[in-house]
């Protein structure tokens, strides 16, 4: 639990590929019976307008807010990547508002 920018890579990790992971929130993005988090499309773009595919690792409700969902996603391995990367999640055709994360360089 930190605040952007955030870094690519950290030794602080509960996961063992050592990625960081980011936190997303939306509203109505309640997965129908049949779909998996595979329906959910979260994309990035640089500043250097490089396109990335986030995968999505979980989707929860926030507890207490049972309109309020929460993204998890895995940002991506380019040791490039620095600065905004504007991000949107797309499910079922319909896009958000695209939110700007900070990416701290290596």
């Amino acid at each position: 639990m930190t605040a952007e920018p955030f870094a690519l890579v950290t030794p602080n990790n509960f996961g063992p590929d050592q990625r960081t992971r980011i936190a997303l929130f939306a509203m109505n993005v309640q997965l129908l019976q049949s779909e998996t988090l595979s329906a959910i499309n979260v994309s990035g773009v640089d500043t250097r307008s490089v396109s990335y595919n986030l995968p999505v690792e979980s989707l929860t409700v926030v507890p207490g807010f049972d309109w309020l969902y929460s993204v998890i996603v895995r940002l991506p391995e380019d040791a490039l990547l620095k600065g905004d990367l504007a991000v949107t999640l797309t499910l079922r055709g319909l896009k958000s508002n695209t939110v700007l994360v900070g990416i701290r360089a290596p």
